[in-house]
Parts: structure tokens; sequence; C-alpha cells
């Protein structure tokens, strides 16, 4: 699940797995698994990944080239 900033969860709001809400929205109901929502207030706009696709991968930056962080890279020096 990711939450974008600025964005404002209703008490009693479930945003189930693998979902996305897009930055400044507002959610009042329930988001399904794996959409995204963005607005005021949210609305589903549709799938953002599918389950399988998620799964297969344990390390989402495995093949990317990336660092996770400035630390693992020896950053500050």
């Amino acid at each position: 699940m990711w939450i974008g900033g600025g964005s404002i969860i209703c008490p009693g709001v479930t945003i189930d797995e693998g979902s996305t809400i897009g930055a400044g929205s507002v959610v009042v109901k329930d988001i399904p698994p794996y959409v995204f929502a963005a607005g005021t207030p949210a609305r589903s706009s549709g799938p953002c990944a599918e389950p399988p696709l998620l799964s297969g991968r344990a390390d989402p930056w495995a093949h990317s080239g990336a660092s996770r962080s400035a630390a693992a890279q020896g950053w500050p020096p």
C-alpha cells in the first residue's frame, strides 16, 4: 500500500493490500485491493498492479540496478 503526501484517511476506512492513494486525496470509503484511488473524495480509477506481478519478486530493487538507500552506497563518505 502507498499513500500520497497530504492525504486524509477518514476514521473506519480500510485500504486493502496493494492499493495506491494519490497525493492530497480524501478517502471516505473502503478501497479494494490493487487499485489506484485519488480525488476528493477518493475514487478508484482502475487497477494499479495485479497480485501475480508482485508475488514473484521478493525484492523490487533486485533487477533495477538501484540501491535501496544512500547508506547502501556508503553515503555519507
